[in-house]
């Protein structure tokens, strides 16, 4: 109470000191004294005369006397009465997070007194003159406006008085809207009529806040007496405020009137004038309260581009009986409610005008005239023009100020390269960084510390998009006994997101309709149908196969889409949707394609696209290969490549796409070309990049084909398994997938399982040190592979066994069979097949003791390997280069071999890990390293005793004490 020693207005608001006596408006707290409360009080002072307010019995215009010092809530002053009814009906609007709430409004000592909650905020003009607002901030600051005057509109307001000081920036983050009371107040005053009538059918009219919303709790506004007037001077009715509802004839004057066939424009009427329309503001006359804002104030106006809500209607105060304004206004509100479409620059320009003052006989017809005269009345002010959701740059560049001092600030989803003269900027997603500060600011650092990892996948889930997160962070905010998790498990169901991010007006779902709404019906079908794909982008090639159309069509349909900004391009020739963006898409495939089928038609064409040109990659490696002629065939062409290179480029960079595209073809009638996509990219698993995600894929194939009952689909399913996990080391669950798998292939009669399972058991044989078990399967492989006529399958079964043979001491013969597996690649030109070959051939020569021969072959395998991009390979390879060396007696060689197969890692995963750190630690010793020889040897025998290897009893002797000694 120390703080609050100044006057005390209406008995009960005790201010602090100094009072202020100025004329224009103050802001100041106050004490509450019934309450025990702070609140914010605006003063808004009443002239001494207002001419042109109301009119007497003979239309002669009455002067306004000057309120007293007492305290009045209901004036006989008409000016004053009117200015206390526009601000109480202000204060009706219900409450709202956007929008500072009013709770009591007098008159006394010439000024409108207008108290509200006191917000914890201080205006935006403060927070830019400390910094300027990063795009973020300010994207977020725009969108809270945005949603404030969304609230206002649906109650048939309009705020006039957008400026830096009457936009509060919260100490939570959030921005609210302040003096809509006091704006209403001041157009009382200068003879416009601010209070807008509420719907007949009371859907979304106002009334008396739902909620307490004040110190004192709901206003009550005071009883109309009778033979007095309501706010528009007009006697008091049965409607909100004192207006009057339908007349006794049944005639609602408030219906939005009726249009007429071919006008496209419900004001376009010989009895409405055109002052009366959308947006029109007439100047009061006579003497009024100066403009309570300096010339260097911040000014904006509001939304002139699609979707334009029209102003409520100003009706002088002589004029408000009329129907034709009454119906005019409801209009205005109706169609706001109806969906206004793009407004024309002339209609926009004329509403401009009148807000800028210029009487309605003086704003010209044509689009020229008026931007000519929009421009000379800029001239010499600061003004900002906010043009919200610009349709395209030929609709906004009349309404550009083109004057010193004056800037446009233009949000669209179209990126305008036409207009001259701009700063483009895009807006990307937050940083996950960001996105977390975002939500923890609204939601509270306190529950999102104790919750930290369910954060981040709540903000992850709402693909980093800062009006997602703040819609999510304003629901958990408002629910208190849910927990973090709750929201996160609510938002992990895709088909459910979209709905779970919408709070009151805000919503995810509604931005992406304005955007799709604008397309036409071949950009639309692009957009409905791209999001069906799954993965991270799609390139040009695919995106035309998904749409059928020729990649040139496609091309002007996805660049469009770009346009708009519902697609982003990644790079050149690649797009891709924001995850909300995508289901989105998806949501309108679901509801808007008119047959079902189409939907499943494009992804079988996707599918095939991706098989034909996989299989056409798979054919340029391993040329002779049988793979590609036991492939389902393909309706849809795929890509060609002239080169190696080329193909494999297209192969990793399309990776992802790949395999999402596999999993999203279990149904029966692609079952069998996923698997057949899969089996053509083995490459990816064997690099090693991919294999998490390949296992991933296999492993749902080989269910799904055991549900549906299809042999052959499971048993390739299940070989692409068994190469899996005998990349990974998984020995074990690869011989059981590959067990199934033989029987499988032979009763499906497939030729291509039948081979290629009994090859992967007999290399899964020479790591489990099971070598006559191994020669049988791999005789099996061998006899399968020559009568299909598979020349490289048989050459990798030659190798293999050549493998089993070196393993039994039958060296001549190891190298034998190495060598025949050599001839057949070299004849094939198989240069990937090749390096398989010269490894084993390494192997057998080393075992031969043939060390030189061994190194050249090993040397070569090794380039081979990098050039294709095999990196697991690579270190298999840089492994048995150690061993080599190390036999040879070269340590140093030998151990920088080893570190680097460690760094690759290599075929067999953990165990090849632990066989490395072996012979790195045998190379060690010898370097006189005995401590760092010793840690190798400990994490090998940790990782063979996690698997049960039998090589865990050789580390074993390498570290007992007599080893060492």
């Amino acid at each position: 109470m120390d703080d609050y020693a100044g006057r005390v207005l209406a008995d009960r608001y005790r201010l602090p000191l100094p009072p202020s006596d100025e004329y224009e408006l103050v802001e100041t707290r106050a004490f509450d004294t019934y309450s025990g409360q702070e609140v914010l009080v605006r003063q808004v002072p009443l002239p001494e005369v207002v001419d042109a307010e109301v009119l007497d019995a003979d239309g002669l215009p009455t002067a306004a006397r000057r309120a007293g010092g007492r305290t009045v809530r209901r004036s006989t002053d008409p000016a004053v009465r009117r200015a206390i009814e526009a601000a109480q009906a202000a204060a009706q609007v219900p409450d709202h997070p956007r929008l500072d709430q009013v709770f009591d409004v007098f008159a006394e000592a010439g000024s409108l007194w207008i108290v509200s909650e006191l917000v914890a905020a201080r205006p935006l003009a403060a927070l830019l003159a400390e910094r300027p607002l990063n795009p973020y901030r300010a994207a977020e600051i725009g969108s809270d406006v945005l949603t404030a005057l969304r609230v206002l509109h649906a109650h048939g307001w309009t705020h006039r008085n957008i400026t830096v000081r009457t936009v509060l920036i919260c100490d939570d983050g959030r921005v609210v809207l302040t003096g809509l009371a006091a704006g209403a107040a001041e157009e009382a005053l200068c003879g416009y009529v601010p209070v807008p009538r509420a719907d007949d059918d009371g859907e979304d009219g106002y009334g008396a806040p739902a909620v307490e919303s004040g110190p004192t709790g709901p206003y009550a506004p005071p009883a109309v007496e009778a033979g007095e007037t309501g706010p528009q001077g007009l006697p008091a009715g049965t409607g909100p405020y004192g207006l009057p509802g339908a007349g006794p004839d049944g005639y609602d004057p408030y219906r939005p009137p009726v249009v007429e066939p071919e006008r496209a424009d419900p004001y376009d009427r010989p009895d409405v004038p055109a002052s009366r329309g959308p947006g029109a503001i007439e100047a009061g006359t006579g003497g009024g309260p100066a403009q309570p804002y300096g010339a260097g104030e911040l000014e904006s106006v509001r939304r002139p581009s699609p979707p334009v809500p029209p102003a409520t209607v100003p009706v002088p105060a002589a004029e408000a009986g009329s129907a034709q304004a009454r119906a005019a206004r409801a209009g205005a509100i109706a169609a706001y409610r109806a969906g206004a479409r793009a407004a024309e620059p002339e209609t926009v320009l004329g509403a401009f005008l009148r807000a800028l003052g210029t009487a309605d006989s003086a704003i010209p017809d044509s689009l020229d005239e008026r931007a000519a005269l929009y421009r000379s009345t800029l001239d010499g002010r600061r003004i900002l023009v906010l043009l919200d959701n610009a349709h395209d740059a030929a609709q906004i560049r009349p309404l550009l100020p083109g004057t010193a001092g004056c800037a446009a600030l233009v949000t669209s989803r179209v990126r305008m390269v036409d207009l001259a003269g701009a700063h483009l900027v895009d807006l990307d997603v937050m940083s996950p960084e960001e996105a977390l500060q975002l939500f923890t600011r609204i939601v509270g650092e306190e529950r999102i510390n104790s919750e930290r990892e369910a954060a981040l996948d709540v903000v992850a889930a709402c693909g980093f998009l800062p009006l997602a997160i703040r819609i999510a962070a304003s629901r958990l905010a408002a629910r208190r006994t849910w927990t973090v998790s709750v929201l996160a498990a609510k938002l992990a169901d895709e088909r459910r997101r979209l709905d779970e991010l919408q709070a009151g007006d805000l919503a995810v779902k509604a931005t992406f309709e304005l955007g799709y709404g604008q397309l036409e019906p071949p950009q639309a079908r692009a957009f409905r149908l791209l999001g069906l794909a799954d993965g991270p982008d799609i390139s040009l090639a695919a995106a035309a196969a998904l749409l059928n159309l020729e990649t040139h069509a496609a091309e002007d349909l996805l660049e469009a889409l770009v346009d708009t900004s519902l697609l982003e391009s990644a790079a050149p020739g690649r797009y891709r949707y924001h995850d909300l963006v995508r289901l989105y898409a998806r949501s309108c495939a679901e509801r808007d394609e008119e047959l079902p089928e189409e939907r499943e038609l494009a992804l079988s064409r996707l599918l095939d696209f991706y098989l034909a040109t996989a299989a056409g990659v798979y054919a340029l490696e391993r040329p002779g290969d049988r793979t590609v002629d036991h492939l389902e065939p393909s309706r849809y062409p795929g890509l060609t490549f002239k080169d190696r290179p080329r193909a494999l480029d297209w192969l990793y960079a399309e990776a992802d796409c790949l395999l999402a595209c596999v999993l999203q073809s279990l149904g029966p009638r692609a079952l069998r070309r996923a698997v057949d996509l899969l089996m053509t990219v083995k490459d990816l698993a064997e690099s090693g990049a991919n294999a998490r995600r390949y296992e991933t894929a296999a492993l749902a194939l080989r269910d799904a084909a055991m549900s549906t009952g299809d042999a052959r689909a499971e048993g390739r399913a299940r070989t692409t398994l068994t190469q899996v996990y005998s990349t990974a080391g998984r020995f074990e669950q690869a011989d059981s997938e590959a067990h199934r798998a033989m029987e499988l292939g032979i009763a499906a009669n497939d030729p291509w399982t039948s081979g290629n399972a009994p090859n992967e058991r007999g290399i899964l044989a020479i790591y489990r040190n099971q070598h006559a078990e191994g020669e049988a399967y791999l005789q099996k492989a061998i006899a399968a592979f020559r009568a299909d006529g598979n020349k490289p399958g048989e050459a990798s079964a030659l190798c293999n066994l050549s493998r089993i043979h070196l393993a039994l001491f039958r060296t001549d013969s190891a190298v034998d069979l190495a060598e025949q597996g050599i001839e057949i690649y070299d004849r094939l030109g198989l240069a990937l097949r090749l390096a398989n070959g010269r490894y084993a051939l390494g192997l057998a020569l080393a075992k031969a003791n043939r060390l030189a021969e061994a190194l050249e072959q090993l040397t070569q395998a090794l380039g081979i390997f990098h050039e294709n991009r095999q990196p697991l390979w690579e270190g298999v390879t840089h492994f048995r280069l150690a061993e080599v060396h190390l036999t040879a007696g070269r340590h140093t060689m030998s151990a920088a071999h080893a570190e680097q197969a460690i760094a690759l890692r290599g075929i067999g995963g953990e165990w090849r890990r632990g066989t490395v750190l072996t012979v790195l630690g045998k190379a060690l010793v010898q370097l006189e390293q005995p401590d760092r020889a010793r840690a190798c040897w400990a994490e090998a025998l940790a990782i063979y005793e996690q698997l049960g290897s039998i090589e865990a009893g050789e580390v074993r002797g390498l570290l007992s004490p007599a080893t060492a000694a």
